[in-house]
């Protein structure tokens, strides 16, 4: 956790002892139980600056689905379970839809502008961003097959695969920047030009993603547990890991966010696209078994040599596609820890009492790695989702990751409809397999996922078309779009 210098000026060292010490004298005991903190600091050291969840993941197991921690004197409840977050956030979102003040991130930066951490006197703004964005991209529009929002989704995942043609070794950037384009085509008709490396737009909406990923990180910043730090003078700030002071940081981040702020509030769920794509290339290539069982099922629907990519319509035929696609969004949940909420008024929640301003966490991992819900919940198993003949089954609540995995409770059919058109198209298209080094010996990629919006680390693999009637069909629909 990023903190300030060790050697602070009198007046920094006054005000947070004032800080603390009216913290320490309001404080209550922890209403559910949880890890014994420091005096003063709470379980804050104990949380690491990346996989937050993998730390709160083990306080579930150790505490219970309902852990109680304090973090700086502020009271956290971390959920780790389905059913406690549908008992809080869903059945009694009214009094816990509010978001935590996030200094670092909201105020400083700037994304209290927008969907993520608008709350409080901004709850006006923050409806009037959330009918756009389902008059824009909601359900109704997604499930429109001859619709504006689905043509469009289909033009961006023929050009992903011509990415993916022209230049496989560079298939990390791909997704991203296929994402960039698709929301800056549906805000304003933007098209990207089919044959330039990188536009300028798509990479001012990476960066300011970037900053909004780092801002948003659990305790990174000592900023959001001491509001009024930011009020001291940024000369007399230091950060011992880094060159420059959160001030410093916020502004670089402020101005990277001033130049894409006029883009749709909807780019930060965009994000998860190709976070999911990228890991779904990691399980192929892990998983070649899986591929060649997803190729079987395309090619008995659409043929070989392909004619055509496949479609929203074709979804309920590929019942293994569709479950590569959930199982993708389970192994590696998007955003592991959503957004923070607040608590807007007191509650009481399985007799214990809770206290209007308590932070609370829904640990999205936890959920979707329930070994009591997904049996073997390291192991990617598509196979999970199926039912004896092989149709998809009829999912709970509980077991569907395309309920839970995105930000908890709601299915988000933008995000959904990408990923379903990226996967299935790239496995009908593509051929993905473990790169061999010098000697021939096959290079198995490392399963680590970080960051707040959660990617794969770099690997490396082998992608190329699976023929080339796969080729020239790819380039052909390419050039209509």
């Amino acid at each position: 956790m990023s903190c300030i210098s060790p050697v602070l000026p009198g007046v920094i060292v006054a005000a947070l002892s004032i800080t603390l010490l009216a913290r320490l004298f309001k404080q209550d005991s922890k209403p559910f139980p949880g890890p014994i903190g420091l005096p003063f600091f709470g379980v804050a050291f104990q949380i690491p600056d990346d996989k937050q969840w993998l730390k709160f993941h083990d306080w579930t197991c150790r505490y219970g689905d309902v852990v109680g921690v304090t973090v700086m004197g502020q009271p956290t409840l971390v959920l780790g379970s389905f059913r406690a977050a549908n008992d809080l956030l869903d059945a009694r979102g009214a009094i816990y839809s509010d978001r935590p003040d996030a200094v670092m991130a909201g105020e400083l930066v700037g994304w209290n502008r927008g969907l993520g951490y608008a709350h409080g006197p901004e709850q006006a703004r923050f409806r009037e961003f959330r009918r756009l964005f389902q008059h824009a991209i909601g359900p109704r529009a997604c499930a429109d097959p001859a619709g504006a929002v689905v043509a469009m989704q289909y033009a961006e995942t023929r050009r992903l695969l011509l990415r993916f043609a022209r230049d496989p070794r560079g298939f990390f950037r791909h997704a991203r920047e296929s994402t960039g384009a698709l929301i800056l085509r549906l805000a304003y008709g933007y098209v990207v030009a089919r044959d330039q490396a990188e536009d300028p737009l798509v990479h001012v909406v990476e960066v300011a993603m970037q900053g909004f990923a780092g801002a948003s990180e659990p305790g990174a910043f000592l900023v959001d547990y001491f509001p009024a730090l930011r009020r001291v003078p940024e000369w007399l700030l230091r950060i011992p890991r880094g060159e420059r002071n959160f001030k410093a940081v916020a502004r670089r981040m402020r101005q990277e966010l001033d130049e894409m702020y006029d883009l749709p509030f909807a780019f930060v769920k965009g994000q998860m696209t190709p976070s999911s794509i990228n890991a779904f290339i990691l399980a192929i290539t892990l998983n070649p078994h899986i591929q060649t069982r997803a190729q079987a099922e395309l090619d008995a629907l659409l043929g070989a040599p392909p004619t055509r990519l496949p479609t929203l319509e074709d979804r309920p035929a590929l019942p293994y596609v569709s479950a590569i696609v959930l199982e993708v969004l389970r192994w590696n949940p998007a955003v592991p820890l959503g957004l923070a909420h607040r608590l807007t008024r007191d509650d009481v929640y399985r007799g214990r009492p809770i206290k209007a301003g308590t932070v609370v966490w829904a640990n999205i991992w936890s959920m979707l790695q329930d070994p009591a819900v997904f049996p073997e919940p390291h192991a990617f198993r598509p196979e999970r989702f199926l039912d004896a003949s092989g149709r998809l089954r009829e999912l709970e609540r509980h077991e569907d990751p395309s309920v839970v995995g995105f930000g908890f409770g709601r299915r988000d059919a933008f995000a959904m409809n990408s990923v379903f058109l990226g996967i299935a198209s790239l496995l009908y298209t593509f051929e993905i397999k473990k790169r061999k080094d010098e000697r021939g010996v096959e290079v198995v990629p490392e399963v680590d996922f970080r960051g707040f919006i959660s990617h794969p680390i770099p690997f490396e693999c082998d992608i190329k078309p699976r023929s080339e009637g796969a080729a020239s069909m790819i380039n052909r629909l390419a050039a209509q779009v």
